[in-house]
This record gives structure tokens, sequence and C-alpha cells, in this order.
């Protein structure tokens, strides 16, 4: 029932703006700013949406009612999510226009008098749109009146429009709650304009500024009520769709596209809603002709724009050119990619005109919510201009398209004005400066060829340590440097065991080092490593080839974020592994020419380790969870850090392993079996050891005060829920019990990564247990049979880690050096190679750019 404050009962206003109240705090600012501009603006309605129940909103609501001058209504209803909210803020609007907001909108100086008026200079218009910006080249001034089925990649944004309410009231149409708030308004205004004879829409310059663009429903919901809806309707009402609302249908699924590439992905689809889903994603994607997607104005990625203009029809298609995305010049190598739908079209490389077969090849597929909706094909080919690519008989060229890379971080920068230029001619300076004196003879003598070693920037005591350590014993030949942050502890350890073959972070020596290193070695690919801040304005991308060496075994599908690390060499354990990043069909770019198994540097240390301990040691029963996104803050990328957020305090995952650790039966049990029961989490959540009460008998382990490897050689068990941490203690034949009671979030890519080829129950080094009881159950049994594990999970083990002979370190070198050197190809293709008209200069095919260098 809505409920109109006195003022709201005379003149009709304007426009209705409506807000939903548990928004209502961040909006009060802004409306107070609205109401000062009074006579500046015209007659606006607030609509407010308060659930029943929110006493404090509707307290909030009725403070500001008292003493504004802006008519508010305010509807109350049981909570039924925002989408069906703002519905319910719809059905109560009386103004000539109605538009929606939240806390973070505002509008610029005039909006709402502009919006209203280019309505009353143009009555027939029922939909008014700001315009277009951020990456659009289609932005039309403000006042224009575009005929969208003229013009239609000029349509403006349809996420924050106003709509004119007696048009919508007239067509009895509404918001449906299934749609959820994403799309809910931008499917209203388009089904008003394909009701309309002459469908136009009014442009109003920018669009107010507001949140990103929110997902609140059931995905499969929102596609069969909202996208495969509004096809219909059109198919209704115009007999077909027209090319400007492919236009906005192309621009809502790039946005769902971009969003499953995020680490984390914040749009949940449950196992049982992939293949509806899918169903519905393919309704839209039919109906999107590829001549409009090409059209489209904003920039897209090259493989989104071919998932739109040919994924979801069951047919087979191959781009018509191939793109030479990366030259590996050391190998004499070129990484030549194109993309398909359906079946691998048949595939012929010639050099010279003779067929040969490349040095490495792959088919990733390009998946995007678990399904592969595209295929790219990976070949890497000799750095030669005279080799052509033949698909399904026809000839195609080799372009360039370079793919995405790391890119050190301030480089592009622009600051505006007298002092921006001011600025960038003192960074252009500087940046200058910095590069002459790495090149000094001297400087470049003594770092040349070097290898950089990194763990984390405030510790060592990782594979790229364990892997140093072997070098500077091993191999004195190679030029290695070990880099970590002044003043920490692990950088005074290292120093003195290694003197001036230590360079801190943040000075002088490291820029120089990094300016003519040859390889970055690191156990980590956060960005602090892989685009060291101290760069920031000297370097575009990096100039050294990055190995990387894991900070554990790779269990679950990491691409959406390892995709963009651009490695040249990948570091693997197991052979599952290598097949979930290297094999056909997985959706890692990296090949067999990445990839390599070798064994984390650190095994090799490890195994020495458990060898030195007798059976009567191991007496730990380490209970080692992982840690959650949504319990921390982002990393900072100077201090590698991550806040513990206070919402850990009243979150399942403290209460379910605090109700481990206080079990008096785990106690009982590891007591009787002369164990000591300790609690290690995870790096991020170390903090929690200062902050909680644990019982007498668990012992707290930090990361930063212990051998980590050393407690792991005297592990009697490990209980974790999903950390790579159990690979470690597995390689020494120490038992696992697994405890995972937010599976679903976990593995459903709520955290980092999703689910990979690791399957717990059916490979996994223990039981896996949902319910603290469960895991209890789990704990004392094993803890009955000693620190040795069941039969079955002992042959998992041993099939896991087939080869454990303390040579890892040995393997990853030679994996460096081998990818150091040119590729050894046959001798008959070689001796077309080594012919006159050998590969340029640049290396790259005839008549194409450089590509990017790895």
């Amino acid at each position: 029932m809505a409920e109109r404050s006195p003022r709201a009962s005379g003149e009709r206003p304007s426009v209705s703006i409506v807000v939903v109240a548990p928004e209502w705090a961040g909006l009060l600012a802004f409306l107070e700013s609205l109401d000062v501009r009074g006579g500046s603006s015209p007659s606006p309605e607030l609509v407010v949406v308060v659930d029943g129940g929110d006493e404090a909103s509707r307290a909030a609501v009725d403070a500001w009612r008292a003493r504004t001058s802006i008519p508010v209504t305010v509807v109350e209803r049981a909570a039924t999510g925002a989408a069906g909210a703002r519905a319910a803020g719809l059905e109560a609007a009386r103004g000539d226009w109605v538009t929606f907001a939240n806390a973070a909108t505002r509008f610029p100086g005039g909006f709402l008098a502009s919006a209203v008026s280019l309505g009353a200079r143009h009555p027939d218009l029922v939909v008014l749109a700001g315009g277009r910006g951020g990456g659009r080249r289609d932005a039309a001034p403000a006042g224009t009146v575009i005929d969208v089925e003229r013009e239609p990649p000029a349509l403006g944004d349809l996420r924050q429009p106003l709509v004119r309410l007696d048009a919508v009231r007239a067509a009895g149409l509404g918001l449906d709650p299934r749609v959820g708030a994403g799309f809910d308004v931008a499917r209203l205004a388009a089904w008003l304009l394909l009701d309309a004879a002459q469908p136009r829409v009014g442009v109003l310059g920018t669009a107010p500024a507001t949140t990103p663009r929110a997902h609140d429903g059931r995905l499969v919901d929102v596609f069969e009520h909202g996208y495969v809806a509004t096809v219909r309707q059109a198919r209704t009402r115009r007999g077909r769709v027209p090319a400007w609302l492919q236009h906005l249908l192309v621009d809502e699924l790039a946005w769902y596209l971009q969003e499953d590439e995020r680490v984390a992905n914040r749009v949940e689809l449950p196992d049982p809603d992939v293949a509806a889903f899918h169903e519905q994603l393919d309704a839209v994607l039919r109906e999107l002709d590829p001549e409009v997607v090409a059209a489209h104005p904003r920039r897209l990625r090259p493989a989104w724009r071919d998932i739109l203009a040919h994924a979801g029809r069951g047919t087979d298609w191959h781009a018509q050119t191939a793109a030479a995305t990366t030259v590996d010049e050391a190998m004499r190598l070129m990484r030549v990619t194109y993309r398909f739908t359906g079946e691998l079209p048949a595939e012929t490389v010639t050099l010279d005109g003779s067929p040969i077969a490349p040095a490495w090849a792959k088919t990733q597929a390009n998946v995007y919510y678990r399904r592969p909706l595209l295929r790219t094909r990976i070949l890497w080919l000799p750095m030669d201009p005279r080799v052509a690519l033949v698909l399904d008989g026809t000839p195609v060229p080799i372009g360039r398209e370079p793919e995405p890379g790391t890119r050190i971080g301030a480089a592009g920068a622009r600051p505006r004005g007298p002092v921006g230029r001011a600025t960038r001619l003192a960074g252009r300076i500087r940046a200058a400066v910095v590069r002459a004196d790495a090149r000094r003879r001297a400087v470049a003598g003594r770092y040349r060829d070097a290898w950089v070693f990194m763990d984390r920037p405030d510790e060592a005591d990782d594979n790229a340590e364990r892997l140093f350590e072997h070098v500077r014993e091993h191999r004195p030949d190679i030029n290695a440097w070990f880099a970590i942050g002044a003043g920490v502890t692990d950088h005074a350890r290292l120093r003195a065991a290694y003197g001036e073959r230590v360079v801190a972070r943040h000075t002088r020596e490291f820029r120089r080092l990094m300016l003519n290193a040859a390889w970055l070695v690191s156990s980590h690919a956060d960005r602090a490593i892989t685009a060291p801040a101290e760069l920031d304005g000297i370097l575009e991308q990096p100039t050294w080839r990055y190995a990387f060496l894991q900070h554990g075994v790779t269990k679950d599908d990491l691409s959406a974020w390892l995709n963009r690390k651009q490695a040249s060499l990948f570091v693997v354990s197991t052979q599952a592994e290598l097949a979930s990043v290297a094999g056909d069909g997985t959706a890692y770019w990296y090949t067999h020419k990445e990839a390599r198994d070798t064994g984390l540097p650190r095994f090799d240390r490890l195994l020495r380790k458990a060898r030195e301990v007798g059976p009567d040691d191991r007496t730990l029963v380490i209970v080692a969870p992982t840690w959650r996104s949504w319990l921390t803050s982002d990393m900072d990328i100077e201090t590698f850090r991550r806040e513990v957020l206070e919402a850990v305090g009243d979150s399942a995952y403290l209460r379910s392993w605090l109700a481990v650790l206080r079990s008096e039966r785990v106690a009982a049990a590891a007591d009787a079996a002369g164990f000591t029961l300790a609690f290690m989490p995870h790096p991020a959540m170390q903090p929690l050891l200062a902050r909680l009460d644990l019982p007498p008998h668990v012992r707290p382990l930090s990361f930063h005060d212990e051998d980590v490897q050393g407690l792991y050689a005297r592990c009697a068990l490990l209980v974790t829920d999903y950390s790579s941490v159990a690979f470690n203690v597995a390689y020494v034949d120490g038992p696992v019990v697994y405890f995972q009671f937010d599976r679903e979030q976990v593995l459903g890519g709520q955290h980092l990564g999703r689910a990979g080829y690791f399957d717990y129950a059916r490979d996994g080094f223990g039981p896996v247990t949902t319910t603290v009881d469960e895991a209890v159950d789990a704990i004392v049994a094993q803890l009955g049979r000693g620190a040795t594990p069941a039969p079955a999970y002992a042959a998992r083990i041993a099939a896991t880690f087939p080869r454990r002979d303390g040579r890892c370190c040995e393997r990853v070198v030679a994996a460096i050096e081998e990818l150091g050197r040119p590729y050894p190809w046959p001798a008959e293709v070689q001796a077309v190679l080594d012919r006159p008209g050998g590969p340029a200069a640049t290396g790259t095919p005839a008549g194409s750019p450089p590509a990017p260098r790895r």
C-alpha cells in the first residue's frame, strides 16, 4: 500500500524517482542536494519502497520526509528482493516520467530538467536515455532524438532510462521481478520501443552515474523472462529482432562474458541449472546477426565478438584469418591462433609449400558458465614468413591480434592539463634516465642474462628460494639473483647466506636488475610479482620471460586468472595436473611447450626432511584450512597482504573450524595416540591466531615462525578443506581428512577459481566430510590407525606421485634452459629454414606487424 506525503496530493510530478529503502542511507546526501536545487530542477517525486519489517529504514525515510520539500511516497511490502521492490515502486509512481536510483546514483546538473524539456518538445517519445560513454564510438549530442531503426548502433544506455509512465500503463507493462535488477528496467524500455510505431529515443547526454550492473535473480529465470522473452516480444511485435535490440543484447551478453572471466565469479549458476541456462543463452545467440555484432560500437574482446556472432548456432565455423599473437625469439617460434565453433577444420601447415607438423599444438576451450562456447586453436610454428595455414582447403592469412598480457602499472597513466603535461615530461625523463643507467656497460655486464628469483615480496621459503639454493650450489654458471623486500626477516637471512646476490626491492639496484633480466622465476603470479610497482612508468610491458613455479599443485580451474599471466614456463607436479593445463579441450591457453611436469622445487627439500624423520616423530595433527575471499579484503599489491574482515567472527567458517578444534573426541583420540593437535590457518587468515581462544591442548602454528616443510614431514594427519597443502603432506605419505562444509560456495566459483579436474572424493588423499560430526568421526578413525594412510588412499598417493626422486629442481632448470634455445626441428624442416628467404628480422609473417614477444 502506498502512503503519500501531504505535498504529494496536488500537481502531478514531472518525474518519479523510485528507490529501494535498504539503499536509503547512501542516497540521503544526493537527495538533499537535489532538494537544495529547488526551482532549478523539475518537480520530482520520490517513491521509496520499504520492507514492512525494516523499522530503521522507515524511521530514516520519515525523518527525511519531514524536512524536505520534495513529495515522498512510501510503499511498504514484504521483502522480495531489489527487483520486486522496484516493480512495486513503479506501480505507485505518479510522475509523467519515471526513473530508478540506487545508493550510487548521481544525476548530472540539469539532467532531470533537460529530460523533462526534451520530453515536452517531443510528446511521441516514450524512452529517454543517457548517451553512451566508456569505450563507445556512438556518442550522440544531448537533446538528439534518434530513430533507432535507422541508426541502431546509436541506441542510448537503457540501463538507467526515463520512461513515460502513461505509455507504460497503456501498454500494460511493468517490471518482472524474475528478471532481477540487472535487466528489468532495460527490458521495460525495450518493450516500449517495440510497441512504438516509430521507435525513437531521446538522448540526454551523459547517463547518471550509478552502481555497476547487479545480478540478483536466478540466472535461468533472468534469461528466460528477460532476454528470451524480449526476443519473443520482438518477433510478435515486429516479426524480427531489429538491429537496435540486437545491439542491446550484445551489450548485455558481453557483460555476462566479462563477469565469468573474473577470478571470483559474482553470478551464481547451480549445477542443476547449467543445461537450462545454456539452452536459453543459445536461444538469444541465435538471434544475433554477425553483421550487427561486427558493427557494434563497443570495444569487445575478439573472442567475445566471435562468440556473439557464431556460437550457439550448432554449426561449424572458423575464422577467416589467423593471428600471430606472440613470438618466442629464443626458440624462433611464433604462436598462431584461430577460433572456431563445431568441429576442428581440416588443418594444414606448410613451410615454403611443404607440409610440416607444429612444434606444439592444442585446442583451447573458451569456457563460459561451465560450457565451451568457442574454441581456440593454438599452433607453435616456425618464426618464418614462408609459413602458411590452410583450413578446409582454403588458405587463411596470418595477421596480428595481440593477446592481453601483463602490463606494468602506471605506464599508461595520462594526467590532463598543464600539470599533467609537466608530470608526463618528468616521468619520461626519469624513465629514460633509469633505462640509460641500466644499459651502462658495468651494470649490463653485471646483470646480463640474469635469472631473478622471487617468492612473495615480503617472504621467501617457497619454491623460488628452493630453486635459487639449488642453482647457487649446483649451477654457478647461471647468473642467479634473489629479490625480496628490504627489512623483512627473510631478507636478512638470505643476505647473510648469499651476500650481494640478494637484492632489495624498491631500490635502484632492483630496477637495474629487472631491466637486464632474462627470466623472472617465481612461486607466485600476483601482480606485485609479474608487474613490479618499482617499474611503473619505466616499462610498459615486461622484457623478461616469466617462469611460474607455483605455490602448490593446481587442482582447481584457475584459467581465468593464470591465462592473463603469459608465463613462458608453467611448472606442474602430476600427470593429471599437466593434462588439465596443457591438454586439448581445457580452458588454459598453455600448451606442452609451457607446461612441464617437473615437480615443485620445494619437494626436493621436503623429501629430504621426511627421510630424516623417524616413524615415531610423526606426531603433529595439523588443522590447516585455506582462506575465503568473502572473509578478507582485496590483496594490497604492495604488501601482498589481505585484511581479515569483521564478518569472520560470526561466519560458518570460524564456527565450523572451532567446533573441530574444540571437539573432546578429537582431543581424546590425539592424546591416546600421543599426538599434538595444532592449528595453522592460511597466511591470509593468520591474524585469527591472535584473536581466538583456542583450547590449551591446541598448538597455534605460524608460517612466519616455523619451518613449514619440517612440519609437513612430521605430520601424522592433515585436516584441511580445499588447500593444496594436502599434496605436500601426501608427497611424504601423510594421511589427510577433508572438511568441506561450504563446498557449494567454494567449488561454485565464489572463492578463487572453479572446480577443476580434481574430484576430492575420487582423487583425494583421504575421506571427504561436510559436517562437523562427519569430520570428527573421520579424524578419530584415522588417529586410530596412526600416521599411515588407509590402503586405498596410500594407493592414490603412489599413483599421483610415481616419481619422487629429489630431482625436481634439476628438471626445472633444464626446462628453463630448453626454452632458451632454438626449437630442434627435424632435419628436413631445418634445411628449409636455413635456406635463403628464412626468418625475417622481426620474426613475423610477411606483411604483418610484430607480435608481442615472450
